[in-house]
């Protein structure tokens, strides 16, 4: 129970502070882009891009902290990650390992 309490408020949390505002970075970079503000265009893009990476890796019990900006680091992490995923079983796929170490 207290598992499936601490997943869902960690799910919540990541949305809150790196889901969201990426898909809103990135409306603003499409914005920019369109209207021709080119710093501002690659600033947001760059803003969206660097979220969804600790998003992705947040979700998926990967450590972000020492990262900081570094938008290669997290890349080479989240690539390293679905190549694990590839060489795994559809089941292995599915089943997942929550915040206190339990395969669920």
């Amino acid at each position: 129970m207290i598992d499936s309490v601490v997943d869902a408020a960690k799910a919540s949390l990541v949305a809150d502070l790196f889901a969201v505002p990426a898909i809103e970075d990135y409306v603003v970079a499409r914005w920019a882009y369109l209207n021709g503000l080119k710093r501002q265009y690659y600033w947001s893009a760059a803003q969206a891009l660097e979220k969804l990476l600790k998003a992705s890796l947040i979700s998926a019990n990967v450590g972000v902290r020492n990262d900081k900006h570094h938008i290669a680091k997290m890349s080479t992490k989240l690539e390293a990650l679905g190549q694990g995923l590839r060489s795994q079983s559809p089941s292995q796929r599915l089943s997942h390992t929550n915040l206190s170490g339990n395969t669920i």
